[in-house]
């Protein structure tokens, strides 16, 4: 009798020795994981902190290889997502780092981080598609690589983002129609659509845009009736419609058109 209570009094030993190391365990993993967690999360906010000193300088390009560091340090650790806090950061950088190689006149490589930002934009307007700010950049990102492809001669190119642009404009302006803003950005890239598609005498392309951008104008100096200067835009716009009707050899609509002009204002 005595050998199996001293049996059993070892398995109770054992079983209590087991509970106690596991319970140490599994409060060592807490811990360990609180301190990952928090170990990210002072690394995300130095990270932020210093994007947010570099915006004011234009310098975000320096913030790339820390980037690069948590990005490849997420995708180590089984991070399926970046973070969006993270990629705003890698868009303003990129960016910077875009304008910075435009000024270079290193063209290729600013279009390459020009589009480098445009897909992390798209990527973050899947995930929330409310975000104006992140959809108004990657409409202006698109119309520095419009306007890069254009100074190249590529003109297939330069269409394609002035044209995805104009796209983005027009749908933050069917979602906020009383702003001014996406407006006046939305009439930018029309305009240098229109002027593109006169550049290739393509006279039937050019009329759309222009006649877009000058409704736009119109609607814009009727609700500032006293501002003299939207209405001298309007009056440019119209301008080049009847010189684009008239390179048409439509001359009958271009006298509709100055005769339009001349009694709205």
């Amino acid at each position: 009798f005595s050998f199996l209570a001293t049996a059993r009094n070892e398995k109770r030993d054992a079983e209590k020795t087991a509970r106690a190391s596991m319970v140490a365990a599994e409060k060592t993993a807490r811990e360990s994981i609180a301190a990952k967690l928090q170990s990210e999360q002072l690394m995300h906010e130095i990270v932020n902190d210093l994007g947010e000193k570099l915006k004011p300088v234009r310098r975000a390009d320096l913030l790339e290889p820390s980037l690069q560091a948590i990005a490849a340090y997420d995708a180590k650790n089984g991070g399926a997502a970046q973070k969006p806090s993270v990629e705003v950061l890698r868009v303003a950088a990129l960016n910077d780092q875009g304008d910075l190689l435009a000024d270079d006149n290193n063209l290729d490589g600013a279009v390459n981080a020009y589009q480098e930002s445009c897909q992390i934009l798209e990527d973050l307007v899947k995930q929330e598609p409310a975000k104006d700010e992140w959809i108004a950049q990657w409409a202006q990102n698109l119309l520095k690589m419009g306007n890069i492809f254009s100074t190249q001669g590529k003109i297939g190119e330069a269409m394609d983002n002035y044209q995805r642009a104009a796209g983005l404009w027009q749908k933050l302006v069917s979602a906020k129609p009383t702003e001014v803003g996406p407006k006046s950005e939305w009439t930018k890239v029309l305009l240098k659509l229109g002027t593109t598609f006169m550049a290739q005498k393509d006279w039937v392309g050019a009329r759309g845009p222009f006649e877009q951008a000058r409704d736009i104008l119109s609607g814009l100096a009727d609700r500032d009736a006293q501002n003299p200067e939207a209405w001298m835009r309007v009056r440019q716009i119209c301008n080049q419609l009847g010189d684009l009707e008239v390179k048409a050899g439509d001359l009958d609509r271009a006298d509709r058109k100055s005769r339009r002009l001349n009694s709205s204002h």
